[in-house]
């Protein structure tokens, strides 16, 4: 193969800087647009429901968090519809009065049933200030619900 001519590499340099700029403006623009705050008319907070045991959503569907509930152990979990497989579902954490980073996590079909879906390997964000009062917000195609646990140590 012959050798480029500085005009032929700095028509690649420029193509690929212009192919990785508008990869940048998708990534931005994707990731605000995903993080913004549902309708509040949408939202829905969960009183009293203890999520390890399962919490039952206004909608009629369960979800379910299954193993320790901490930033260093991974957990899974599992959400119970009879149309779980049209839903889209989506679970992030944070706190009161404290950003915690972009930690969405999206469900996915469950393998051997079609009225579950689940996440595995799911981690909460890490408080630095030690705390553990979470609040878990499920994204329920466009309803969210509003779910106060505690992590554990």
């Amino acid at each position: 193969m012959d050798k480029l001519t500085r005009q032929q590499k700095i028509t690649i340099a420029s193509i690929l800087l212009v192919a990785a700029s508008i990869k940048v403006v998708f990534l931005v623009v994707w990731f605000f647009n995903d993080r913004h705050t549902p309708d509040q008319n949408l939202v829905v907070k969960i009183p009293s429901c203890n999520i390890k045991a399962g919490c039952e959503l206004p909608n009629g569907d369960e979800i379910q968090f299954i193993g320790t509930l901490n930033s260093k152990t991974p957990f899974s979990i599992l959400y119970k519809s009879s149309k779980a497989s049209e839903r889209n579902v989506s679970v992030q954490f944070e706190m009161k009065n404290m950003d915690m980073g972009f930690n969405r996590y999206k469900l996915i079909n469950s393998h051997n049933n079609t009225e579950q879906k689940e996440a595995q390997n799911v981690r909460l964000p890490v408080c630095t200030d030690h705390r553990m009062d979470y609040i878990a917000t499920v994204k329920v195609d466009n309803q969210a619900y509003l779910i106060e646990f505690k992590g554990q140590h």
